[in-house]
């Protein structure tokens, strides 16, 4: 049986750890595949067999020279401590503040360096000091944090992005501390291998005590700058989890206790008060207010709750004080649900970014290849000794693998949680891939372009009573009812303030309808498997009348024409009779819901080509067809026959996204490339597809697959850039056409580029938030 095993990773910094994690866990026996992610730091490890245990995945971790926690054991660290949460992105709040002492401490020491060379005559032994002390503080302050990693990394026979930063700016503190003390210098070897007329990016400093604090510095503000863009990309789901408030007041008998949530069990009784947020997931036993679930279907305007129905974790209690008798633990709310739905596509890659993966894994040994031909080039071939230092600090500090290592995990993160933030949950990171490409989508009919059940179109009341008598009589009689057409009857009945009188009982007539006694009535809701039949009953009512003008002042026979027209379209039709007297007839329709033409539109205006597939009847399915604009329309299917054309769509080459309800569509769902579930229920773990819309219409169909798009668009782009920046820069900083243009990429501006290479792609990705449009 396949199985998760998921961990949390501490100490890795760029994607050479994410590669060398990766091969120390898949070298586990039993382990079929693993995905880490840069930005979560988290491992998700799959395994089919029973054999494999955590305790081996985490001491593979550790001989790699990181730490790992088993997520469950993380979880309950962070229960005991309410207050501090052991949670990856509190991690990260306490690395930016780290980061940014880090970056205090590098500039003011590198003021002090650069104040002390502007000083004439400053490089002379006894003046130099000033700036000798400040450049060992930062050296020792900041190099000392990658140099540590670097050779905990060598102890473990690998090497990671820290190695290279350790590499050069070591370096180059020994060189420049070689200049300021021991009256040696490098410069005049540069000078003499400089190219006559030459243009050089920044200042041509062979190698000055500036350079390692320079590097230092940068290198700190662009991984200060990095961290805080990964903490605004984690931001949708930091939200979400901040939505549950931490305790509950609980009813005791006759008092009210503070309990932390996770201790509430299934059953207990909980009071929440005006402007407070749910805690968990429960039916209200007493009182009634207006609930704001903006977080949940993410319309803004609150909806009345009361006895009866259900409210949900995380939404917000606005008018009155109501009791909820509680119907989830705190681990299964539905809040919880789609939290861990979110987590688990944060976790997984798409097939994009692949070839990163492949990439890094050799990627600063390549480096570190690069820098010692560069080295031995310019210094024991050309002599250069001052450009040999010079370009080889400059490769090893401009490399840069963070780029290519946060490219797609970061712009993941921000698409799932900007998707969760509108009601959007994707399972997995290659259906946000996938939707990007599609080029078909298929709609399931009843509950997907439709509302999903009868609502009352037409009442049409028999000659001398109102549509108010009509109504009435029916409702008593469906009070009784479980059916969907008395829902639809008594919310028509309420919504015109109307009353109507207990019914006793209940009497089914297979294929006519209901009779039910009231007061000293019968009443019965005629129906019929056929229109023929239905109107036969009717023309038997008519019978027993005097009247010929029954219904709107037709005669019998027209009305018999007329229903037989309609309940052969799309319309149920039922007839009221009190007494035998007919009081009138009713239509019901299952109507396209209210953004389903919008939606529609806007599809086809993406150049899409639409299908809607239905088991119901070709009349039927004709009418909402024509109503929504769709063209292509096939009904009276099967589930497995829907299974079989989405299997024939794909096969003549086409992209398909398949939307339904997720049960009976189920294999219909599975078989597209992107499966879509309008999710009506609060189970969302359930459902079979890989992107599921809690309680949104088709709109928010048009919003995965633009943001399917944006996702992909920025992946590439962040790919691109990745790329191109180590393609471009590292010949530039080795010196490969100095001789020639005389352009060369000194360290520091080497340290420059390469923190604005990895922020750059995480700014890249912060702007798919604004990749939905906003309706």
């Amino acid at each position: 049986m396949a199985r998760e095993i998921r961990l949390e990773v501490r100490g890795m910094h760029c994607a050479g750890c994410v590669a060398r994690v990766e091969k120390a866990l898949r070298s586990v026996p039993g382990v079929d595949d693993v995905h880490v992610n840069l930005v979560t730091q988290r491992a998700v490890v799959h395994t089919s067999s029973d054999s494999v245990e955590t305790q081996p995945l985490v001491q593979a971790v550790a001989a790699a020279g990181y730490e790992a926690v088993p997520l469950e054991e993380s979880s309950e660290e962070a229960e005991g401590e309410e207050s501090a949460p052991s949670l990856p992105w509190s991690r990260e709040a306490e690395e930016q503040k780290t980061r940014l002492r880090q970056l205090a401490v590098g500039c003011v020491g590198l003021i002090v360096i650069l104040a002390t060379m502007l000083v004439p005559g400053a490089m002379t032994a006894l003046s130099a000091w000033p700036a000798i002390i400040a450049a060992t503080v930062v050296q020792f302050y900041l190099g000392t944090v990658y140099a540590s990693s670097a050779w905990k990394q060598l102890r473990h026979g690998g090497v990671s992005m820290d190695t290279l930063i350790a590499a050069g700016t070591w370096t180059a503190y020994l060189a420049g501390m070689g200049e300021a003390l021991g009256g040696w210098s490098l410069a005049g070897h540069a000078a003499a291998g400089s190219h006559p007329g030459s243009t050089i990016l920044l200042p041509a400093v062979p190698m000055y005590l500036s350079d390692a604090a320079m590097i230092l510095t940068f290198i700190t503000l662009g991984k200060y700058l990095e961290v805080r863009a990964r903490f605004r990309a984690s931001l949708a789901i930091r939200r979400l989890m901040d939505l549950s408030p931490s305790f509950a007041r609980v009813i005791s008998g006759q008092t009210v206790q503070e309990v932390p949530v996770r201790r509430v069990r299934v059953g207990d009784y909980i009071r929440v008060l005006p402007g407070e947020k749910i805690p968990l997931d429960g039916l209200i036993t007493e009182g009634e207010s207006e609930i704001d679930e903006s977080w949940l279907t993410g319309e803004p305007v609150p909806v009345p709750r009361t006895v009866g129905q259900e409210v949900f974790a995380g939404t917000l209690n606005l008018t009155r004080p109501i009791t909820i008798r509680v119907t989830k633990p705190a681990r299964q709310t539905l809040l919880a649900q789609v939290v861990r739905l979110v987590e688990h596509a944060q976790e997984t890659r798409p097939r994009l970014g692949r070839l990163a993966d492949r990439v890094v894994a050799w990627f600063v040994p390549g480096v570190l290849v690069i820098a010692t031909a560069t080295f031995v080039v310019w210094g024991l071939v050309l002599e250069q000794w001052g450009m040999a230092l010079s370009a080889t600090v400059a490769v090893l500090v401009v490399a840069c693998p963070c780029a290519l290592g946060l490219a797609t995990p970061t712009a993941i993160v921000v698409a799932s949680g900007r998707a969760a933030s509108r009601g959007i949950l994707v399972r997995d990171a290659q259906a946000l891939e996938s939707a990007a490409f599609v080029d078909t989508v298929v709609l399931d009919k009843t509950g997907t372009v439709t509302v999903g059940s009868p609502q009352l179109v037409r009442l049409r009341p028999a000659f001398g009573h109102t549509e108010d008598e009509l109504l009435q009589v029916a409702a008593t009689a469906e009070q009784l009812s479980l059916h969907p057409v008395a829902r639809a009857v008594l919310e028509e009945a309420r919504g015109r303030g109307l009353t109507f009188p207990t019914a006793r009982s209940i009497e089914v007539l297979p294929g006519q309808g209901i009779r039910v006694e009231s007061d000293g009535h019968t009443i019965v809701i005629q129906s019929a498997d056929s229109a023929d039949q239905l109107a036969e009953n009717l023309v038997g009512t008519f019978g027993q009348r005097t009247d010929q003008h029954g219904v709107e002042g037709k005669t019998a026979t027209e009305v018999k024409q007329e229903v037989s027209a309609v309940a052969t379209g799309s319309r149920i039709v039922v007839a009221v009779v009190q007494d035998g007297e007919l009081f009138g007839i009713l239509e019901f329709a299952d109507l396209p819901a209210e953004e389903s033409r919008e939606a529609i539109a806007a599809l086809q205006g993406m150049g899409l080509r639409i299908i809607m597939l239905t088991g119901d009847r070709e009349e039927t399915a004709r009418a909402v067809a024509e109503q929504l604009g769709i063209r292509d329309f096939e009904a009276g299917l099967t589930p497995s026959q829907k299974h079989e054309r989405i299997r024939q769509l794909r096969q003549a080459g086409r992209c398909v996204a398949m939307v339904g309800d997720g049960i009976n569509d189920a294999a219909a769902l599975a078989e597209a490339d992107v499966g879509i579930a309008l999710s009506h229920g609060a189970d969302i773990a359930k459902e079979a597809a890989a992107i599921v819309l809690i309680h949104r219409g088709l709109l928010a169909v048009v919003d995965v697959l633009q943001l399917g798009r944006a996702t992909v668009r920025t992946i590439r782009r962040n790919l691109f850039w990745a790329f191109a920046y180590n393609a471009v820069l590292i010949p530039l900083a080795a010196g490969v056409i100095y001789p020639w243009t005389g352009i060369l990429i000194p360290p520091a501006a080497a340290a420059a580029a390469m923190a604005a290479s990895s922020v750059s792609v995480v700014l890249s990705s912060l702007m798919l938030g604004r990749s939905i449009t906003r309706r």
